[in-house]
């Protein structure tokens, strides 16, 4: 191993030593879960169910169509971009 990969396994392994042997274990397992259930790296993300979650928190309950259509319309911006 080089320096490198052994001051961040130092690292881990402080940040690892205060934790409590429940919380261990819950690393452990979520760490084998992750190695078990690997996805294809091919699988097609779908772009609206991640964004759902967030709608609230932009203001609104629109699609991601929508509410980019409302910025547009709302925006103040009034620059003149030379196009070149």
């Amino acid at each position: 191993m080089n320096s490198t990969s052994l001051s961040v396994t130092d690292l881990y392994g402080q940040w690892l030593s205060s934790l409590s042997v429940s919380e261990k274990l819950d690393i452990i397992s979520l760490l084998t879960d992750s190695l078990r259930n690997k996805k294809s790296k091919s699988e097609k993300v779908d772009i609206d169910a991640i964004f759902a979650g967030f709608s609230k928190d932009w203001g609104g309950e629109g699609t991601p169509e929508e509410i980019a259509a409302s910025l547009r319309e709302n925006s103040l911006d009034t620059r003149d971009v030379e196009v070149w």
